[in-house]
């Protein structure tokens, strides 16, 4: 009887991006366009493939561009096709591991478009920096009452659409009727550099950048310095924080130095 030699060999993999979205932390499977370009011309090297389980990878990449990570001149563009989730780029790709691959993972943000998810609450509004002008790219955290986290993004125009899982609804202090709408209570904090909306140019923001955006004053009220309190939300109202003191006309939320 003639034994079968079996051997084994190891492939290297390439880059590989797993993107989730905010609210649900749930892999985005479909609707995404991921493109590896050129950083100083845009210029588009390959689109992403989707596998199974929604990770973007680009087989079939030609070097230099197919290694991994890919070299410093390239960025990922992430864009989502159903305008669910704002834009942004992606320019440092992990180390690879022992076995050659490099699997980044990033968090979408909901583009003030979206429909608010089945079992959400939303923060919905306008932001405006301390220069006057709209708070292009601005980083928005919601905390709820048992310490989970959610974050959103506003777009180029300041306007943002912030969807998280329902908390658990208030307790009722002792003495108090009973609420006929149950609520919650969230803190809204928010992150905000001009600069990262000068070089994002009205496209998207570079997600290093974003992320370390210095946190400012979300204003209560236009003649005092007071931080915008704790808000209420309830299912199916959208929350719109605003500043006290606009004209009756304008909803919008003043940003402030800390």
């Amino acid at each position: 009887m003639r034994e079968l030699m079996l051997e084994t060999v190891l492939l290297a993999a390439g880059l590989g991006l797993r993107c989730r979205d905010a609210w649900s932390g749930q892999t985005v499977q479909d609707g995404l366009r991921c493109t590896l370009r050129r950083k100083r011309d845009g210029i588009e090297l390959a689109r992403a493939a989707a596998s199974p389980s929604g990770v973007q990878h680009w087989p079939g990449l030609r070097a230099p561009w197919n290694a991994v990570p890919p070299p410093a001149q390239a960025e990922i563009l992430v864009e989502d096709e159903g305008e669910r989730f704002l834009a942004l780029r992606l320019d440092s790709p992990p180390l690879p591991d022992h076995h050659g691959a490099a699997l980044a993972s990033i968090t979408l943000l909901s583009a003030p478009q979206r429909a608010a998810p089945t079992g959400s609450a939303a923060l919905v509004g306008l932001l405006i920096g301390v220069d006057g002008k709209a708070a292009a790219w601005a980083r928005l955290r919601v905390t709820d009452a048992a310490g989970r986290q959610t974050e959103g993004m506003s777009d180029a125009a300041g306007r943002f659409a912030l969807h998280l899982p329902f908390p658990l609804p208030d307790r009722a202090a002792p003495g108090d009727p009973p609420s006929a709408t149950p609520g919650a209570s969230v803190t809204l904090q928010v992150f905000h550099d001009a600069a990262v909306g000068l070089e994002a140019a009205g496209a998207a923001p570079l997600l290093h950048l974003w992320q370390a955006q210095a946190e400012v004053r979300a204003l209560a009220n236009l003649g005092a310095p007071n931080v915008l309190g704790p808000l209420r939300v309830e299912p199916g109202r959208p929350v719109v924080p605003h500043t006290e003191g606009l004209p009756s006309n304008r909803s919008e939320l003043r940003l402030a130095p800390l």
